[in-house]
């Protein structure tokens, strides 16, 4: 584990940080205010990146094997990179919180003493503790450190001295007053020039410029409080300048910390007790047994006609989907309860509630086969959207996750929330990169050459990932007019946008794929 060494920053470097964090906010300014995410996205990253290494550079020790906080980096940049290379509006809002969440979770690994303890629940308070507590602690150390320095520095003499200076600029305004008035008088150049100062004046918007100037120093106050609450803990106690910030609400912090780290506070998932996990299981077995017979009756054997004439596959789809993703998420709750259970039970209990769990997991695969296979149906009805097909996705994880839960049934040495985390990253990371309005306008194209019926409104207001595949298929002649029509339109607006900051790749091949339309 990547860890800080006991290495207090001089007041120097300390202040040094605050002015690259505040440069950063400056950059956050340019990069995103009053422009859609693009490029910037990945710019941002890199820069606080460049900001957090150099501020732990002096007490960074590695070891030498690989760290998974050091692999987290791959998806965070692979993340930052759909910014560029997609348009789905979905992701880029889901994009917005996951890739602050992973940066949270890897610098907290990196500055944290926790070999194993990631893959535990308490983990998740430690990482908020640096991101919300101990930032804001440390964001105070500027305005501790110019109070301290002008205690220190100022003396009575040097009050007075202030206090005269501020007399006389006082005094000074209205003789300045008289003397531009006469310098106006007597040279027609200074008097233009001076006429025309409230006209440059009035053209800056002075609310957006404090409001612009607020975010930026907010953010180079956070960032920088983030980066040195990392080193916060490591701090020694003759730091003076580090005492006088943190004071007893940092040591709390530290206190609660430490409780974290030497394990002596806990923090529990819900559990059952294993006699009522027991009578549970064995209840809701039953009725799933009774569900997984209908299942293979009805439903499965649907192709041979075993379905009521008065019902179509349709609905009995429709009817089912929502419902069985229910159950499945009530099942993989208990599953969650049964196997963190606090309270020991016998070896005979033990072996009874690993075959009940068995059980379980066999029919919640039944219940996720069947779940699928109503949406497959339900979409051959009704068409392909991001909905149903983040549906599929979705299922296919909780199939996994399923898959990783009867591993953890047999074999109690198993990790299952970092097994959990790892898998959870890389399957968002794919559902990324598959190009989902690609894959819809695929789809309702087949759909359509198969049955003749598109929701062309739907399509049309598909990000620009989908264009390319739209295109083409307007161009072949197959495609309906009103399809033809709004892409026309949307020709004429355009997908790219004004700034560079926004430049994004798919928008702008979905433009260039428009102009060369017939």
């Amino acid at each position: 584990m990547t860890s800080i060494k006991e290495q207090p920053s001089s007041t120097r470097d300390q202040l040094t940080l605050l002015l690259f964090a505040l440069i950063v906010g400056v950059l956050y300014d340019f990069l995103f205010y009053d422009k859609v995410a693009g490029i910037s996205v990945p710019i941002f990253v890199i820069a606080f990146y460049t900001l957090f290494w150099w501020g732990i550079r002096s007490g960074a020790a590695l070891q030498p094997r690989l760290q998974f906080s050091w692999l987290l980096l791959i998806p965070i940049f692979l993340l930052s990179l759909t910014y560029v290379l997609f348009d789905n509006p979905v992701f880029h809002m889901l994009d917005g919180l996951a890739i602050p969440m992973l940066i949270a979770f890897q610098t907290t690994l990196i500055a944290g003493k926790h070999d194993g303890d990631w893959g535990r629940i308490r983990f998740v308070r430690y990482i908020l503790e640096h991101t919300i507590p101990r930032a804001l602690i440390n964001m105070a150390f500027p305005f501790s450190f110019v109070k301290k320095g002008m205690k220190n520095r100022i003396d009575e003499g040097r009050l007075n001295t202030l206090k005269k200076i501020l007399l006389g600029l006082v005094i000074s305004l209205p003789l300045l007053w008289i003397v531009i008035l006469l310098l106006s008088s007597a040279d027609l150049m200074f008097s233009r020039m001076i006429s025309e100062l409230p006209d440059l004046l009035l053209n800056v918007n002075l609310g957006e410029t404090i409001y612009r100037g607020l975010w930026v120093v907010l953010i180079g106050l956070y960032l920088f409080g983030y980066i040195r609450g990392m080193l916060a803990t490591e701090t020694r106690s003759d730091d003076k300048v580090s005492d006088s910030v943190d004071g007893d609400v940092s040591k709390k912090v530290q206190n609660d910390t430490k409780k974290i780290q030497d394990g002596s506070e806990q923090i529990h998932l819900p559990s059952l007790d294993p006699v009522v996990a027991g009578t549970i299981l064995t209840v809701i077995n039953l009725v799933y047994i009774l569900f997984v017979f209908i299942q293979f009756s009805y439903f499965f054997g649907g192709g041979m006609g075993t379905l009521p004439s008065d019902i179509t596959y349709a609905e009995y789809a429709r009817s089912g989907f929502m419902e069985l993703m229910l159950v499945t998420v009530i099942n993989f709750t208990i599953l969650l309860m049964t196997l963190h259970m606090r309270k020991q039970p016998s070896s005979s209990l033990k072996k009874m509630l690993r075959v009940l769990l068995t059980l379980l997991v066999v029919c919640t695969f039944i219940m996720l086969i069947s779940a699928y296979s109503r949406l497959t149906l339900y979409e051959e009805a009704y068409g392909y959207t991001r909905f149903r097909l983040l549906a599929h996705a979705f299922m296919i994880f909780l199939g996994l996750l399923f898959v990783l839960a009867f591993r953890r049934i047999w074999n109690e040495k198993v990790s299952l929330l970092r097994q959990y985390i790892v898998v959870g990253i890389i399957a968002y990371v794919i559902v990324n990169y598959i190009n989902i309005d690609r894959m819809i306008a695929v789809h309702n194209i087949e759909r359509y050459q198969k049955t003749g019926r598109i929701d062309v409104y739907y399509l049309g207001r598909l990000s620009a990932d989908s264009m390319p595949t739209l295109v083409t298929f307007v161009e072949k002649n197959d495609g309906p007019e009103e399809l033809k029509g709004m892409i026309n339109a949307k020709r004429l607006k355009g997908f790219s946008e004004d700034h560079w900051q926004s430049w994004n790749w798919s928008r702008w091949r979905a433009d260039r794929w428009m102009d060369e339309m017939e």
